[in-house]
């Protein structure tokens, strides 16, 4: 093969092998934009090149072998350059295997047409050579194929300029000058090229468009020297919203979505596909009225809501800021999500835990009194009237006048003392319950034959409507004292004559047991107030006293059991009490059966 350079092929094997340094140097640079311009370089310098040893051969044969590789250069070259300008401008997503794919496919196609052109004269219909030059020169005319590759050539071109226009409109000024060197690196080969079909080329059949691309390349490179092209690479501007963790949303003057992030459809519980473009916010955020007040009379600051989705409610602190053209024209508003949920949380279980704390300090107060007071003072009474009595100080007649007084001191300080020792086990042990299958009709009359006499004081009748199969699964101690402290409480406050019924229903695998009396009944603000922390005790039909820790302690053992305590009354009417317990499965009744037998 003899090659007989001229001026064309020097000027072109020169920038070729300048281009192709240029595109090794740049190779060595880190970063999918940086290897996917190194492409295109190397594939404007290999088009360089081979065109150059074609222009420097004197026989057919040796033209179309050179033109063969030519067409590795010219057919990837523009879904390279489409694919650069993708990444350049922050939009890898928009790509994967099979949009490159498609995107090569064109390219892959012409080279095979191309190198069987012979078989078939799809893309050139005629080669020959021209003599009537200084030197030989390929004289081709087009064919179809050749046509429709050079359609994809421009739309590819034009489609990179447009993403660049579009991308760079508004940019910072070394993004805008970064847009120009690439803009008009783009611009410069389209032209040429378009020379070129229009028949505009040198000697007749001489392309400039290698010629063109090589000053691409080098503006380019120019501008990757002059202002760190890729050092300053512009992210997309999904990019830097979607990185928010912060939720993002802008409305235009009438209040509708024009732009937001995928947080704010995360925030929102919208599927990633969805889209809220066009929606008002009134819309979105329909009860949220301080948000759409805030909005609606252009306020900057500001906003706390609360949204419950998915069963989940989650909190957020919005930041509220309008926008307006010279100050005057309201143009927008952008709204800035930021999740508080767990600083909320937080907070929220601080003041529960501040209350808790609070409670226990009031209960531990009263505690403390019960003993300084409420137990000093009947065994002070019992010490006093046994020291008068010893020293002869009472008649018989007297102390038994004092004797039933004393008696139902003792009683009274019994029943504290038993609350006390049984809640402070409890509190010992922590949460650890002893539970246990038990059955209820047993229980609640062993407690009923025991509060036996204090009701047959006052003419009180006990019925017990409890089915005999109905088990319990829970710590005997605590129900029994449950049980002790209901139904002393309803003789408390029963009349001459009343009667208490205790009857069990279960109810979804719990048991529900209600203890109810034909007494006084209560106010509604007294029944508000039974099983608060802040302890008080209200004096009986006979004016029994007690300490008001009863029913705060029924509530900790019925909890502590897995169950929930309330109570029904009305004033003159009686009062119901209820409280369940789990309910124990066969299973668990004939094993605790056989442990007992």
């Amino acid at each position: 093969m003899e090659l007989i350079f001229n001026g064309y092929s020097i000027v072109l094997l020169i920038s070729g092998l300048f281009t192709l340094f240029i595109a090794r140097l740049i190779f060595k640079k880190l970063g999918s934009v940086v290897r996917w311009f190194s492409l295109l370089m190397l594939l404007i310098a290999i088009w360089a090149i081979t065109y150059s040893f074609e222009l420097s051969c004197r026989t057919l044969p040796d033209m179309l072998f050179w033109i063969n590789f030519e067409y590795i250069g010219i057919a990837l070259l523009p879904a390279t350059w489409i694919i650069f300008i993708i990444h350049f401008i922050g939009k890898e997503n928009w790509l994967n295997k099979t949009i490159i794919a498609l995107i090569y496919l064109i390219p892959i196609i012409t080279i095979g047409m191309v190198w069987t052109n012979s078989l078939h004269h799809l893309h050139y219909t005629l080669v020959g050579i021209d003599t009537m030059h200084d030197f030989p020169l390929l004289s081709i005319e087009f064919g179809i194929w050749y046509r429709i590759f050079t359609v994809y050539f421009y739309i590819l071109l034009a489609l990179g300029g447009y993403l660049l226009i579009r991308t760079f409109k508004q940019a910072d000024t070394i993004y805008k000058k970064q847009n120009s060197s690439i803009l008009l690196g783009a611009l410069i080969p389209w032209m040429f090229n378009l020379f070129y079909m229009l028949g505009i080329r040198p000697l007749e059949h001489i392309d400039l468009t290698p010629f063109a691309f090589i000053i691409t390349g080098l503006l380019i490179s120019l501008g990757l020297m002059q202002y760190r092209l890729f050092d300053l690479i512009p992210i997309g501007r999904e990019k830097v919203i979607n990185s928010m963790h912060d939720g993002f949303l802008i409305l235009d003057h009438q209040d509708r979505v024009i732009d937001y992030n995928k947080n704010i459809l995360h925030f929102l519980s919208h599927s990633a596909s969805s889209t809220i473009i066009g929606i008002t916010l009134a819309e979105l955020f329909k009860t949220q009225n301080q948000l759409l007040e805030t909005v609606q009379k252009r306020i900057n600051g500001n906003v706390e809501i609360q949204i419950r989705t998915n069963s989940r409610t989650s909190y957020f602190d919005i930041a509220v800021t309008s926008l307006f053209k010279k100050n005057t024209i309201y143009s927008g508003v952008v709204l800035i999500f930021r999740d508080i949920t767990e600083l909320k949380n937080d907070a929220i279980q601080l003041k529960n835990q501040s209350e808790q704390l609070s409670d226990l300090n009031q209960l531990k107060d009263r505690i403390f009194t019960i003993i300084s007071h409420d137990l000093r003072t009947p065994f002070n009474q019992l010490h006093t009237a046994l020291n008068m009595t010893l020293k002869g100080m009472l008649s018989k007649q007297e102390l038994s006048v004092l004797l039933p007084e004393l008696a139902e001191c003792v009683k009274q300080t019994s029943g504290i003392l038993d609350n006390l020792l049984s809640w402070s086990k409890t509190q010992m042990n922590g949460e650890l319950t002893e539970a246990r299958t038990l059955n209820l009709l047993v229980l609640a009359k062993t407690e009923m034959e025991l509060l036996l006499p204090g009701a047959k004081e006052k003419n009180i009748a006990f019925k017990c409507k409890i089915e005999p199969s109905i088990y319990v699964f829970a710590d005997k101690e605590m129900i029994k004292l449950i049980f002790r402290n209901l139904i002393n409480n309803a003789i408390k406050f029963s009349n001459q004559g009343d009667t208490i019924t205790i009857y069990a229903t279960p109810k979804d695998n719990f048991v529900e047991i209600c203890i109810e009396d034909s007494g006084t009944g209560m106010r509604p603000e007294t029944l508000s107030n039974l099983f608060s922390a802040k302890t008080f005790s209200t004096p009986g039909t006979h004016n029994e006293q007690g300490t008001g820790l009863g029913l705060l302690f029924c509530k900790d053992f019925v909890e502590k059991n897995n169950g929930k305590i309330w109570a029904d009354s009305s004033r003159l009417q009686g009062s119901r009490f209820y409280f369940t317990l789990p309910e124990a499965s066969m299973l668990s009744i004939k094993h605790d059966s056989q442990v007992h037998a």
